[in-house]
């Protein structure tokens, strides 16, 4: 049961609400409704009120924010957004927050501004490429599965990045600022190019290809060289395992189809293209025999189901397949 105090704050909040929704705060009750959004706590403890209120404000039709009070609140927002004291993890309250902005009438600044201060951490899903549109202007293809991570200094101080997975860059110059991306094992720094790289924590190799532009990568646990600088059409594999690195030329080109999904595959493991495979089918393909995941590949891939890239893996290798459900699927040798 709520005490006497509880109502009387319900109530006080209940009356600052319903003045903000009619355009009636001054500057401080304003910014108590803005540090209500700021607020997690204050939030969770005043949601119930704050959705009634708009849900009836909508209805009767008599929302009337002002261009004054959209400004104040741009400028609070920016304010806020520049302190970098607060960043906004918890789902709820990223929805909340949305439509506190969308109340506002900036809805666009949560969605283009924010993000790149708070949400710094893109996750492509199963049979997804996701698009990112960095704050400096360089673009990224996000392959299925791979986690994209920014700096919360990106574009101010560095140009800093951690990618677990697979993502091409298209990087936009800036010479102040490199663009510098750590995966598990290596570091890659350019000022403005494109290229590719592969690195799953649960493949033996790390790939950069480069399309155009020149590209420095930093490769550890090596007690020999380990600073390597590649040129449009070479690629560089780097076995984990053995420390082993391997510059080749390659078609760049070939190797970007991946991010209209399609597959090109030259001499490549076949881990790599069991890895693609579960990636972009979200299935479970598993080995009776891990020599099967070294058998070499070549071959392209595009606009075919994946019973059809299976089976012609399997005919060339003379290797066997079962389907043990949609998504199980066990690729073995026969026994002789």
């Amino acid at each position: 049961m709520a005490t006497g105090n509880q109502k009387t704050d319900d109530t006080q909040m209940r009356l600052l609400i319903f003045k903000y929704l009619q355009n009636k705060c001054n500057k401080q009750e304003f910014n108590r409704v803005y540090n209500l959004f700021s607020d997690n706590k204050q939030f969770e403890k005043y949601n119930d009120i704050w959705q009634e209120l708009w849900n009836q404000s909508l209805e009767k039709g008599n929302n009337n924010l002002s261009a004054t009070h959209k400004e104040e609140a741009l400028l609070l927002i920016k304010d806020h957004k520049e302190s970098k004291t607060r960043f906004i993890n918890n789902y709820k309250l990223i929805r909340w927050a949305a439509v506190a902005c969308l109340i506002i009438g900036i809805g666009w600044l949560i969605q283009n501004q924010i993000k790149s201060f708070n949400n710094d951490t893109y996750e492509a899903k199963y049979s997804q490429i996701q698009d990112i549109d960095l704050i400096d202007g360089s673009q990224v293809s996000l392959g299925s599965t791979s986690k994209l991570t920014v700096s919360k200094n990106f574009n101010k101080q560095n140009r800093d990045l951690s990618l677990e997975g697979m993502a091409f860059f298209s990087v936009a110059k800036d010479k102040l600022h490199p663009f510098t991306i750590q995966t598990e094992k290596m570091m890659i720094t350019v000022v403005g190019t494109s290229f590719t790289i592969r690195s799953f924590n649960n493949e033996i190799t790390s790939v950069v290809t480069v399309n155009t532009g020149k590209v420095k990568v930093n490769v550890s646990d090596m007690s020999n060289k380990n600073e390597f600088y590649l040129t449009p059409d070479k690629q560089l594999v780097f076995n984990k395992q053995t420390g082993l690195v391997n510059v080749k030329q390659v078609d760049s080109e070939k190797h970007k189809q991946w991010i209209n999904k399609s597959f090109y595959y030259n001499k490549s493991p076949l881990y790599q293209v069991i890895t693609d495979l579960q990636n972009m089918y979200h299935v479970q393909i598993k080995v009776n025999d891990s020599n099967i995941n070294s058998l070499i590949i070549t071959g392209e891939y595009s606009n075919k189901n994946l019973s059809e890239i299976i089976n012609s893996i399997c005919f060339v290798h003379n290797l066997k397949v079962e389907y043990k459900s949609e998504d199980q699927i066990i690729i073995y040798k026969p026994n002789h």
